[in-house]
């Protein structure tokens, strides 16, 4: 697949699907460098390539740059308000950034509320954020309640992992500080 996409970037150099289709494949393949120029040639061909600017921002934060990871979030709900991982995603970061400077639980909360709302509440990720927010944001009962709804909603391989957060949550401690 990545010889053809090769060729048919070479034939077709202004296409920005091209470029993310292959930043999607170095992704996947762990060359997070290779996925973020991909994703770059895609957003400068494109500039409101809000899938690209979201993968983009998603390799960012995989690979602890938080401010770029952050700005290319909030380009992509600047651009589409209505696109929830985005929410998702800085929810995640402000409740649980190893650095400090980008720590706000009271943000993640509500980020992860919206995020919830976009969803429907019907996403256990999603849920499983807005938990993960409240406990940092001390809020255990809420925190309970919505890993709770996450588990239920969670495919069976996942609900190991998130019942150990609701456990945490349970006895009075976030999953930072576990």
């Amino acid at each position: 697949a990545l010889n053809d996409l090769e060729q048919a970037i070479a034939l077709m150099p202004g296409r920005p699907e091209l470029y993310f289709i292959r930043g999607e494949i170095f992704n996947r393949q762990g060359g997070l460098a290779p996925a973020v120029a991909d994703y770059t040639k895609a957003i400068e061909l494109k500039p409101d390539y809000v899938e690209a600017l979201a993968k983009r921002a998603e390799v960012y934060q995989q690979a602890e740059k938080h401010q770029r990871a952050l700005d290319d979030y909030l380009l992509v709900m600047k651009l589409n308000p209505d696109y929830p991982e985005a929410y998702n995603n800085v929810a995640w970061l402000f409740a649980t950034c190893c650095d400090a400077r980008y720590r706000d639980p009271p943000r993640a909360v509500g980020y992860a509320t919206k995020a919830c709302e976009l969803f429907r509440w019907k996403n256990y990720g999603a849920l499983d954020t807005l938990a993960v927010a409240c406990a940092e944001n001390g809020d255990f009962s809420a925190a309970v309640q919505w890993q709770t709804k996450a588990v239920e909603l969670a495919p069976a391989a996942l609900k190991e992992d998130l019942n150990t957060r609701l456990e945490l949550y349970s006895s009075g401690k976030s999953y930072s500080k576990q």
